[in-house]
């Protein structure tokens, strides 16, 4: 580009440009594109003047809308912690009836707040409104099984409602073992009332097993006796109350597919080969120590959360197998005890349904020694919440949220209670 005088020739010379034309073009338009800016300017400035009072205005606000949304935070869980408080307590009463000390408290659940989120505390408020920590056995075990059940519930109450639910589907099944040890003989009838209660009220499947005496029971449950001979497990149906609801309750027929009908195992530990058929409702395992119980336990565990060694398997065998039967599928688990080209890993899992002329047909098949497939998960429905097994209380965890390692806040969080708190501290 070379500049000669007024004109501007541009490259080879054959483009050439009248520079004084084109200043006085600029000249000319210098007004009406220095007023277009003007109007720019003072339209964002009033803008920006128009955000500024609208925000002045919100902080002012801020001071009352933080009180608000605090109390509206704590009105919809005072309506939760005031039935839970009622619940609780008439649950305790009702049982641990022939104790005047224990019947005279009110259980109590302090809610407060931790770093912008619920916490709670559960201790027990004496006749004269003092608090303190709940030591009897017998009322703990009482508690942690109405707090098992009330978790689930809060966990599946209403799908329609995710301030209610998990992050995932739950099943509504419990497995609790030995949830009665420490309750006296005088309250068992009562307890088992309570269970029988519990499972229809709350439409939920209950598996338990116990070393308590079988007619304690046999009015409310369908009950099995095992029994240990030589190292091999027995089992005996003695009572099935589930035929008689069958006929009075339509609606099982509508939840079969969310039921565990059966399980079955098969050289695990002392089991050789045992099958039980659950109720929809409540079923007991009784049996007296070493009795294979709590295996059952270690069973659904191994299935469940893919715990277990090779201690499960029976002695001289090379595999163990647990079945469950859940709704219109087969769930089979498996551990070997030396793998091969056919087991290259120790566990395995596989998953089975029924076509159209009830024969069944694998759906998938897995190895994981160290995590439940997803697919498995996805059909039983019961994975941990919060690190916390709420479908499977083993006998080390029988007090349930009364254990030490969980948090006020994961106590708050099991029973669901920080999800209404999780909306308000969004609009906060």
């Amino acid at each position: 580009m070379n500049t000669q005088n007024t004109h501007l020739i541009v490259g080879d010379g054959t483009q050439e440009f009248d520079l004084s034309s084109f200043n006085s073009y600029i000249y000319k338009n210098r007004k009406d594109i220095i007023n277009q800016y003007y109007d720019i300017l003072v339209e964002e400035t009033e803008r920006i003047k128009n955000n500024v009072a609208q925000n002045k205005d919100w902080l002012e606000k801020q001071p009352v809308m933080q009180d608000f949304l605090n109390k509206l935070q704590f009105m919809l869980q005072e309506k939760n912690i005031a039935f839970f408080n009622s619940l609780i307590t008439a649950l305790s009463k009702d049982v641990i009836g022939n104790d005047d000390e224990e019947r005279s408290k009110e259980i109590n659940f302090d809610l407060y707040v931790k770093g912008g989120m619920p916490a709670l505390k559960i201790n027990a408020k004496t006749f004269d409104n003092n608090i303190e920590k709940i030591t009897s056995g017998g009322l703990k075990n009482v508690i942690a099984t109405g707090l098992r059940v009330l978790a689930l519930w809060r966990l599946t109450m209403n799908e329609n409602n995710t301030a209610h639910r998990g992050e995932f589907s739950h099943r509504k099944f419990l497995f609790l073992d030995e949830p009665d040890c420490w309750i006296g003989k005088m309250s068992m009838p009562n307890y088992a009332k309570l269970l029988h209660q519990l499972s229809t009220h709350f439409n939920l499947q209950i598996l338990m097993v116990t070393h308590n005496d079988v007619d304690y029971f046999s009015p409310y449950a369908k009950v099995y006796k095992l029994s240990n001979i030589d190292g091999n497990v027995n089992i005996e149906l003695l009572s099935d109350i589930s035929k008689h609801e069958d006929k009075q309750d339509t609606s099982i027929d509508n939840q079969d597919a969310d039921l565990i009908k059966s399980f079955e195992l098969r050289n695990f530990k002392a089991h050789q080969i045992t099958k039980v058929e659950l109720s929809p409702h409540l079923t007991v395992i009784v049996g007296k120590s070493d009795s294979g119980k709590s295996v059952i336990m270690e069973a659904f565990n191994a299935v469940i959360n893919n715990v277990s060694d090779d201690d499960v398997i029976r002695h001289f065998e090379n595999k163990a197998s647990v079945t469950l039967e859940v709704g219109n599928h087969i769930v089979l688990w498996e551990r070997v005890r030396k793998t091969n080209t056919e087991n290259p890993q120790k566990v395995r899992y596989k998953l089975y349904d029924y076509d159209d002329k009830r024969e069944l047909r694998l759906l998938h098949d897995a190895f994981d020694s160290y995590d439940t497939p997803e697919f498995i998960q996805n059909v039983l429905k019961m994975k941990k919440f919060e690190d916390v097994d709420v479908h499977l209380g083993l006998q080390e965890d029988m007090t349930f949220l009364f254990n030490p390692k969980i948090s006020d806040y994961e106590r708050a969080k099991i029973l669901s209670l920080g999800k209404e708190s999780s909306y308000i501290n969004t609009m906060m």
